[in-house]
C-alpha cells in the first residue's frame, strides 16, 4: 500500500494514457481508487466485485460469468467516461501543439521539457544557442533537476531563473 511502480508500454504508432497517473497529477483525493474517482468526477457508484470472487464467477456458469462481463465492461466504460470529463485527449494534444513536444513527453516527462521547447523555439527564430550545461558535481542530489553553480557577483539586469518546483 502507497507505493506505486510505473512500467511504461511502448507500442508503435499509439500514444498510451494511463489516466490513473494523470488524475493524480491533476487532482488531490484522499483516494484514486477507480470507484472514488468515479464518485468524484461523474457522481455514480461502480459495481462491486471483489478480487476473491472473480475466479468462481468466471467458473460457475453462464448467468454468473455475464455478472463479470457486466463488471469488467462497466470498470473500461467508467474510465472512458472519466477522461471525456477531464478532456484528457484534448488537453494533451492541445499541450503538445502549444509547447510543441511530442504527447508521449507530456505522459512520461517532467515541466522542464515543455518549457527548454519553447525556449528552442523562440532561440532557433532569433538566431541564437543554447548552451549545453555539463551537470557537476553537486547537482547528483537533486534527481532529474539541473542545478548550477551560483556565479556570485553584482548583476545590473536582472537574472531569469525557472523553478519548477512551485508548479
Amino acid at each position: 500500500m502507497g507505493n506505486h511502480e510505473h512500467n511504461e508500454i511502448t507500442c508503435k504508432g499509439r500514444v498510451m494514457v494511463d489516466l490513473f497517473q494523470a488524475v493524480r497529477r491533476d487532482v488531490k483525493l484522499s483516494s484514486y481508487s477507480l470507484n472514488n474517482v468515479t464518485t468524484h468526477f461523474l457522481g455514480m457508484q461502480k459495481d462491486d466485485v471483489k478480487y476473491n470472487q472473480i475466479r468462481t464467477l468466471f467458473e460457475t456458469d453462464s448467468k454468473s460469468r455475464s455478472i463479470l462481463a457486466k463488471y469488467c465492461f462497466k470498470d473500461t466504460f467508467l474510465v472512458i467516461l472519466i477522461m471525456r470529463k477531464m478532456m484528457t485527449i484534448y488537453n494533451y494534444v492541445e499541450m503538445a501543439r502549444v509547447t510543441g513536444v511530442p504527447m508521449q513527453f507530456l505522459l512520461s516527462r517532467g515541466q522542464s521539457i515543455k518549457v527548454l521547447c519553447q525556449i528552442m523555439r523562440f532561440t532557433i527564430k532569433e538566431d541564437l544557442i543554447i548552451p549545453n550545461v555539463e551537470k557537476s558535481k553537486s547537482d547528483v542530489k537533486f534527481e532529474g533537476a539541473t542545478v548550477l553553480e551560483p556565479k556570485i557577483a553584482f548583476y545590473r539586469d536582472p537574472i531569469a531563473t525557472l523553478d519548477f518546483a512551485s508548479l
